[in-house]
C-alpha cells in the first residue's frame, strides 16, 4: 500500500510540474528604438510601455543616438520608433504612423517679470532671450535678435533666474519638469506657448502592421478615456519615471 501512495504522489508531482509553464513562456515582446536624453520621448515610451501591455505586449524601448535610433527603426531591426513627428513619416517609407498622436509638444515661452509679455512675436526684439544650443526652431524664431545660448534646460532656466536674460524658450513638457524639479517657488510663468506646436506619434515597421490596427485603436481610447492626459500630467509633476532605464 505504501509503495502505491509513492507511485501517486510521483505522478501528482510530475503533472503538476508539467502544467505550469516556464517562466516567460508565451510572453509576447516588441523592441522599439528612441532617442536618448528627449523628455518627449521618454513620456511617449511610458505611454506606449501601458498601450502594449493592453494588447498583451511587453514593451523593450532601446534608447540610442538618433541616427542609429533611425536606422534601427526603418532597417527592420527593431519593430519601429517609440515618437516622432508626422513628418517623420514622409523620409520613412517602411515606417507606419499610428494616427492618434501620443500628445503634442509646444514651444513655449518663460518669462519671471510681470513686465515681459509677447503679444507678437515681434516683441521678441524687446528682451534678452535664452535659447537651447541646437534647436532649430528657436534659432529660426531668435535669429538677429539679442540671443543667448545655454547647453542644457537646467542651465537655461538658471539664465532666467538669475536675470541674465528676460525670457528663455523650451519645449514645455521640459520647461515644465525643470521649474517643478528645480524651480517651484519661483514666480516663473509661461507667457507664451504656441511658439511651435507638433504632435507627436508613435511608428511601427511595416513588418509589424498586423499590430498597427490593435495598437491604434488602444491609444484612441487611450485618449478618449483621458488616460494619456493623466499620464502626461504624472510625468511632468515626476510621479512617474523619466530615466532612459
Amino acid at each position: 500500500m505504501r509503495q502505491i501512495w509513492q507511485t501517486l504522489l510521483l505522478a501528482v508531482l510530475v503533472f503538476s510540474v508539467q502544467a505550469v509553464p516556464a517562466y516567460g513562456a508565451g510572453e509576447r515582446k516588441i523592441s522599439l528604438t528612441a532617442i536618448a536624453g528627449s523628455d518627449t520621448v521618454k513620456l511617449a515610451r511610458e505611454i506606449l510601455v501601458r498601450a502594449y501591455h493592453k494588447i498583451g505586449y511587453e514593451a523593450d524601448v532601446v534608447f540610442l543616438p538618433g541616427k542609429r535610433a533611425r536606422s534601427n527603426a526603418i532597417n527592420g531591426v527593431s519593430s519601429g520608433e517609440v515618437a516622432r513627428v508626422k513628418a517623420y513619416g514622409k523620409k520613412s517609407p517602411t515606417l507606419v504612423r499610428i494616427a492618434t498622436e501620443l500628445f503634442v509638444v509646444r514651444g513655449a515661452a518663460f518669462a519671471i517679470k510681470d513686465e515681459v509679455e509677447l503679444g507678437t512675436l515681434d516683441d521678441l526684439s524687446k528682451y534678452r532671450i535664452g535659447v537651447l544650443r541646437g534647436v532649430l526652431y528657436s534659432d529660426r524664431l531668435t535669429d538677429g535678435y539679442n540671443r543667448h545660448y545655454a547647453k542644457t534646460i537646467s542651465q537655461l532656466f538658471k539664465m532666467l533666474v538669475r536675470d541674465r536674460v528676460d525670457l528663455i524658450i523650451a519645449i514645455d513638457l521640459s520647461g515644465m519638469m525643470t521649474i517643478n524639479r528645480e524651480y517651484k517657488d519661483t514666480p516663473i510663468r509661461v507667457i507664451r506657448d504656441d511658439l511651435i506646436v507638433l504632435p507627436v506619434f508613435h511608428y511601427l515597421h511595416e513588418s509589424k502592421a498586423e499590430l498597427v490596427p490593435r495598437i491604434a485603436e488602444v491609444i484612441l481610447n487611450m485618449k478618449k478615456s483621458g488616460e494619456l492626459g493623466r499620464i502626461r500630467k504624472d510625468f511632468v509633476l515626476g510621479e512617474v519615471s523619466a530615466s532612459d532605464d
